[in-house]
């Protein structure tokens, strides 16, 4: 029995989920969302449902604008059976290739923003940590371990 028909994978790496969209371009029970940063873009250029590219050095109210923007997109055209979310951690600011200068407080909004939007809409959601680049392994562990604590307070 299939439970879940209609999918949104929602990319929240710095790097553009071009694999992801790869795989998913034909089929349109799939619906992907990348939000990335501009410089991270495969040789080829692909475009999934939604695409959104970052500016280097963009901050947490810019990022959370767009994030608002993306969940309008998704909300006006595709209702999803279940979310997968990518939350990814080298958007850090501290982060060795992310290029962007989200704070730790701008990723645990972008948490909530994101789980909250579907949990009000009954949407399951998964959610997978990506990302994260820093030879100081605990604080890396500290980025991953934002969702979690997100998710917690939640559900």
């Amino acid at each position: 029995e299939k439970l879940a028909r209609r999918v949104l994978i929602f990319d929240c790496d710095v790097h553009q989920g071009d694999g992801t969209i790869d795989i998913c371009k034909n089929n349109p029970d799939i619906f992907t969302c990348s939000i990335h940063g501009g410089q991270y873009i495969g040789p080829e250029r692909m475009l999934g449902s939604l695409d959104v590219a970052l500016h280097d050095g963009t901050e947490d109210a810019q990022y959370l604008s767009k994030l608002k923007d993306a969940l309008d997109v998704i909300s006006n055209n595709f209702l999803p059976d279940i979310v997968i979310y990518d939350a990814g951690v080298d958007v850090h600011l501290n982060d060795k290739l992310g290029r962007l200068n989200i704070t730790s407080d701008g990723i645990i909004a972008r948490d909530q923003l994101i789980l909250a939007f579907f949990q009000k809409r009954n949407i399951p959601v998964a959610t997978v940590i990506g990302g994260g680049y820093s030879i100081d392994r605990t604080e890396l562990i500290n980025r991953h371990m934002l969702v979690f604590e997100t998710v917690a307070q939640l559900y």
